[in-house]
């Protein structure tokens, strides 16, 4: 971490000295005091980041109790948890709608949804409803 000039300054005794050596005394006292509260500040800062971070444990052994309480552990929620979502979605096949003979006899079939396949697409073009293609 590289320190600024003013640290530097201010965290060496005769470096500090020679800086304020222009200052008055109500200048010199002006700047004990903007230290002070800026050190108290710091202070309570430290605390009040001391005091949410015990109030956040103190959540966390109560739900630890809590669980406890009800004969569960913190795995029990977790594997609830990755459960469902390792479960992978199943995907239904649909059974096609559809269907159509092209001038080679050949068949093919369509659910109906989606694009649809160039033979089905050159009768609809025809001018034919997809209706008359129903199985």
């Amino acid at each position: 971490m590289e320190i600024n000039e003013f640290a530097k300054i201010a965290l060496h005794r005769k470096r500090l000295k020679a800086a304020t050596k222009d200052l008055d005394i109500n200048q010199l006292e002006k700047l004990a005091n903007d230290i002070t509260e800026i050190v108290a500040e710091r202070e309570q800062e430290i605390a009040d980041a001391l005091a949410e971070k015990e109030a956040h444990q103190a959540k966390i052994d109560e739900m630890r109790n809590l669980l406890l309480e009800q004969g569960l552990t913190v795995d029990d929620l977790i594997d609830t948890q990755n459960h469902h979502s390792d479960k992978k979605a199943t995907s239904r096949i649909v059974e096609p709608k559809y269907r159509i003979v092209d001038e080679n006899g050949v068949e093919h079939l369509w659910t109906g949804r989606g694009r649809a396949p160039k033979p089905f697409q050159k009768q609809l073009d025809q001018g034919h409803a997809k209706a008359s293609f129903l199985i």
